[in-house]
């Protein structure tokens, strides 16, 4: 999901109007589409276009994110400041 060798990018939800030769860019997505995972692309002056590269799926494969993302939203979960101490 990130350029290597820490190499400068641009980061937004459109390509850059005028990049030049191996200009990369993260495309995000926001809005409805705000779960869709950031995807890197490289532009190619040969080609006139952008390359796509690779999806970031950094979070989506965090086993613990889903576990206590349903315990906090849980309808029938109980604050813990609301829960007595024996």
């Amino acid at each position: 999901g990130m350029p290597p060798n820490a190499e400068p990018y641009t980061e937004g939800d459109t390509f850059p109007p005028t990049p030049a030769n191996g200009d990369y860019h993260r495309l995000t997505y926001s809005g409805l589409a705000e779960d869709i995972p950031p995807k890197l692309y490289r532009y190619s002056s040969t080609k006139g276009q952008w390359i796509y590269l690779e999806t970031d799926k950094r979070k989506l494969y965090n086993p613990i994110k889903p576990f206590i993302q349903d315990f906090i939203t849980s309808p029938t979960s109980i604050p813990a400041r609301e829960v007595e101490k024996k």
